[in-house]
């Protein structure tokens, strides 16, 4: 994936907000890990049995994390790098807890 450089004249708030072509951006389409996530959560509601439920909840953690940690690095702009932060703050606190 190629990123595209930003102008060095950005406000804050374009950098939050704005890919690199100016649009404003919070959606974007799901990419596999976020679909994978999905899927097996959705799975889980339908399945009783344990050990497969077991592995499809790993599985399902696996690929939040993965997709938490693409945004943190790879987020199109600030809000969607803040979305994974707090995605990955959460997985942790309630995975210790």
């Amino acid at each position: 994936m190629v990123r595209e450089r930003r102008p060095k004249n950005q406000s804050f708030s374009q950098k939050f907000w704005e890919d690199g072509h100016g649009n404003f951006v919070i959606w974007q389409k799901p990419n596999v890990y976020l679909s994978t996530w999905f899927l097996t959560m959705v799975g889980n509601w339908f399945i009783h049995t344990n050990w497969l439920r077991s592995g499809l909840s790993y599985i399902s953690l696996l690929a939040l994390i993965i997709w938490a940690v693409l945004e943190v690095y790879n987020g199109i702009n600030y809000f969607r790098r803040l979305i994974g932060i707090l995605v990955l703050l959460t997985l942790l606190t309630s995975h210790l807890a």
